[in-house]
């Protein structure tokens, strides 16, 4: 399987591998990014091959309404490739002898709570990372997105979701785990999450951009806009849900984070994580189904291309993706990040890993084999008219209703448009309501 997200940059490099010119890639992904299939506001890419930094460079702006030119430095969500530096932070936590990965959650969080009680009281740290809960996949997820809840009352309101995966034997990815995996980080270390991250990553490989608060990618102008319909959206806060997706970085800063994950743990003779510990965050945990195509370890999915081994994860929110991957046997590291949600990412991926390991193939033209496009329907340009025709009953229906998980949601009139409002998250989850027919609205 080849790998997910998007990609740009290049350093001035006369000769890649054997005789792959930079700049007829450079060239190649500029074109390919402007395409009118992909149209693409914003790219940066970065690539590592033995420990150098073989190409990096960033293509478009950070926003189609004055929007500034994107580089290497420019400060992009990276979404859940954060969910590995969450891992790495618990395996930190190993190496310190402050706790172990199969130690049960509620020895750190006496008062967490699933919906099955013997669940709750077996369920351990590692089940947590490897998405092996019994919770399905995003079970939760509009707990906190966009929502005013604290990371503390998702993870409270969680207790009330019902199990409908089986404990340890279903992959079900599940970003609300994430954010217990980051409360025991907390309470075992005494630091805040970002503190933590701060302090035991980001200080110690120098990744001098980053951060994992909302407030600090926005606070400048220039901050990198998410696009749909090829327009820049207000992005969502991710502050409740940090331990899952909430760090901000560049490429500059992630080239660092990729090379001391090629080398197992350490950059520049400053170790992170032990090597046993990284080794195993990146071994297989639970495979992603019953065929055999791919496993999950801690923050990383594992995959084999030819035998040799393959680490990657991606991330995407409205308007923004993310991916890092990792090929250790051929000492290769790429991230990429976007600013538009597009196929262009894997494709250019593969494209990248396929021509480092296999130098003597440099016709980039034909490379349209790798490329796959598609549109997502919410990302067209559309309009689409549909007849509110409320009926004259509708007022029975009004009202506010109210779910253990979810909390309030209303029903209500505004002037002649009938709305439903999430309460919780009516910034992002509010709109109007169409008649369908006599039983159904939408």
């Amino acid at each position: 399987m080849k790998l997910l997200h998007t990609f740009l940059l290049l350093l001035p490099f006369s000769v890649w591998g054997q005789s792959i010119a930079t700049d007829s890639l450079d060239a190649y992904i500029s074109k390919l990014v402007s395409d009118q299939e992909y149209n693409i506001p914003g790219l940066a890419i970065g690539v590592i091959h033995k420990d150098s930094v073989v190409f990096k460079k960033g293509y478009g702006l950070t926003s189609l309404e004055q929007g500034h030119p994107i580089n290497t430095q420019t400060v992009f969500p990276i979404l859940s490739c954060t969910k590995a530096f969450t891992a790495t932070g618990i395996g930190i936590l190993v190496d310190e002898g402050k706790l172990n990965w199969n130690d049960k959650v509620i020895e750190h969080l006496p008062d967490f709570e699933l919906s099955d009680p013997w669940i709750t009281k077996e369920i351990m740290i590692s089940d947590l990372l490897a998405h092996r809960s019994g919770l399905r996949a995003f079970d939760g997820d509009l707990l906190w997105y966009g929502s005013n809840h604290t990371t503390q009352e998702v993870i409270e309101k969680i207790r009330h979701y019902p199990i409908k995966g089986s404990f340890r034997l279903d992959f079900n990815y599940n970003n609300v785990m994430y954010l217990v995996a980051g409360k025991i980080i907390e309470q075992v270390s005494g630091m805040p999450w970002e503190e933590f991250m701060q302090t035991k990553i980001f200080d110690v490989l120098g990744m001098q951009g980053s951060s994992a608060k909302f407030s600090e990618l926005t606070k400048s102008p220039k901050y990198v806009r998410p696009h749909i319909a090829n327009k820049p959206i207000i992005p969502v806060s991710l502050d409740n849900a940090v331990a899952a997706g909430g760090i901000n970085s560049s490429i500059d800063d992630m080239l660092l984070w990729i090379q001391m994950c090629l080398n197992k743990g350490t950059l520049n003779k400053k170790q992170v994580l032990s090597r046993n510990n990284f080794e195993t965050m990146t071994s297989p945990k639970i495979p992603l189904d019953n065929r055999g195509s791919g496993s999950y370890g801690f923050g990383w999915y594992i995959d084999y291309e030819d035998s040799k081994k393959v680490l990657y994860h991606g991330g995407g929110m409205p308007g923004y993706k993310s991916i890092v991957a990792l090929y250790p046997e051929e000492k290769i590291g790429i991230v990429v990040l976007t600013n538009k949600i597009t196929m262009i990412n894997e494709g250019l991926m593969n494209m990248i890993s396929s021509y480092i390991i296999n130098p003597e193939l440099t016709d980039w033209s034909q490379n349209r084999k790798y490329f796959t496009y598609f549109s997502y329907s919410w990302d067209r340009e559309e309009n689409i008219q549909i007849s509110p025709n409320i009926p004259s009953s509708f007022a029975k229906y009004c009202g506010v209703f109210e779910d253990k998980v979810y909390g309030q949601a209303q029903v209500k009139m505004v002037n002649s448009d009938a709305i439903l409002e999430l309460v919780p998250s009516k910034d992002k989850l509010s709109g109007r309501l169409f008649f369908l027919d006599n039983q159904r609205l939408r």
